[in-house]
């Protein structure tokens, strides 16, 4: 990820402040989006799933998706790249454990999951290369015929009121300094949210794709296969299921 929340301090204080928001509902498309997230992925792991069968979550932050699952008697646990998370879950008896999905998945860990999930448009805020990287981890994880959930926002083209309280909402967690800014951008190649420093140099991003891009994209994950993409209540997000063949 590019450099304003490259380093595990940074990541773990905007997480926070995000989870902070959506505790506190202010943020209704975001909240709204949780709880589409949370409905989508207890209804696929109910539909491919059986008793015992294991669940990770790629990239589980400060486990709110875990907690919420894990009470609702699912059996799932998460990692994260960020220390600072893994300690936080650690201390709220989460199942979580270190593991960066842009670097080899440990032989420990290869083929023991059913079903692996990356909530909230997380891959779309890595360039392509580390998206790849994303799914061949997700691959490793699963096994034979397991199941990858993945949530990604619809389309290029929100409502203006979308757009504004969705950077209303990153401002806040990514809590801009030193003359740095938060934008709606699209100049027809890519279109989404970005954090730019006073000199215009994007620091971070998160991207959206429009439907026929989201195919794709898509299209080119190797070793899995879509079996449903179901846009989620809240109208701006897909919930795509995609199987390991």
């Amino acid at each position: 990820m590019p450099g304003y929340i490259s380093n595990e301090k940074k990541t773990f204080e905007a997480l926070m402040r995000s989870d902070n928001i959506l505790k506190h509902g202010l943020s209704l498309m975001m909240d709204a989006l949780e709880q589409d997230e949370i409905d989508f992925w207890a209804g696929a792991i109910k539909r491919y799933a059986e008793r015992g069968d294991k669940v990770v979550e790629m990239g589980c932050g400060s486990g709110r998706i875990v907690k919420l699952l894990a009470r609702a008697g699912f059996h799932i646990c998460g990692f994260d790249n960020d220390r600072l998370f893994i300690g936080y879950c650690k201390k709220q008896n989460l199942d979580v454990f270190y593991l960066d999905a842009i670097k080899a998945v440990p032989k420990n860990q290869m083929g023991r999951y059913k079903i692996a999930g990356i909530t909230s448009n997380t891959l779309l805020n890595f360039p392509k290369k580390a998206r790849n990287k994303w799914i061949s981890c997700a691959h490793s994880l699963l096994r034979d015929k397991g199941i990858l959930l993945v949530t990604v926002y619809s389309d290029t083209r929100f409502s203006r009121h979308t757009i504004d309280e969705r950077v209303k909402f990153y401002r806040n967690v990514l809590a801009p300094s030193n003359g740095a800014h938060v934008e709606f951008f699209d100049n027809k190649k890519r279109a989404g949210i970005h954090l730019c420093n006073k000199k215009g140099k994007e620091l971070w991003f998160s991207e959206w794709l429009s439907k026929n891009e989201l195919q794709r994209e898509i299209n080119s994950w190797t070793g899995l296969k879509l079996v449903s993409a179901k846009l989620l209540k809240c109208g701006f997000a897909w919930g795509l299921a995609l199987k390991k063949i």
